[in-house]
């Protein structure tokens, strides 16, 4: 059930999903050392909800980064990279606890057909955790590339023709 969970978080990232950060900025921690296994699914579930919630923090703070930088485009990579050098390790202590739960699962696999589906998805999800920082640099490249800066929130409010 877990391992559901876990491909559906990080599977379900938006295309744009490469800067989230926590609001505080602190490095996301795994519980567990990172060559134990962690065997609770309970833990890997509560592991994959922070890498969603501080994945959509990074990209707000990402997309205001970029803003407040303007056209200015090399200033807007450095402020984006600042942000990015404050998520990628935590980022990258998500992806060493998602290696050892697949390997622990692909060990316990009934059987090689089952082994083999473990050990591609994870990873191909290991792969997407990891590949966070890159997407965000592709995002930001486009956008810059396009003369365009993120897209700023609109005013909903009717005008009122003054």
């Amino acid at each position: 059930m877990a391992l559901h969970l876990i491909i559906l978080l990080v599977a379900g990232l938006p295309a744009g999903a490469g800067t989230a950060v926590a609001q505080d900025g602190a490095v996301p921690v795994a519980s567990a050392p990172a060559r134990e296994t962690p065997s609770d699914n309970a833990a890997i579930a509560a592991a994959a909800q922070t890498f969603r919630t501080r994945l959509e923090a990074m990209n707000a703070e990402a997309r205001a980064a970029a803003l407040a930088a303007g056209s200015n485009r090399r200033r807007s990579a450095t402020s984006v990279e600042a942000v990015l050098a404050r998520y990628t390790p935590g980022f990258e202590t998500f992806a060493v606890m998602l290696e050892a739960h697949f390997a622990a699962r692909a060990a316990a696999a009934p059987d090689d057909e089952a082994r083999a589906t473990i050990v591609q998805t994870g990873t191909a999800t290991v792969a997407r955790v990891r590949g966070v920082a890159d997407q965000v640099r592709t995002g930001l490249a486009q956008l810059t590339s396009a003369g365009r800066a993120p897209e700023q929130p609109r005013n909903t409010q009717p005008s009122t023709g003054y």
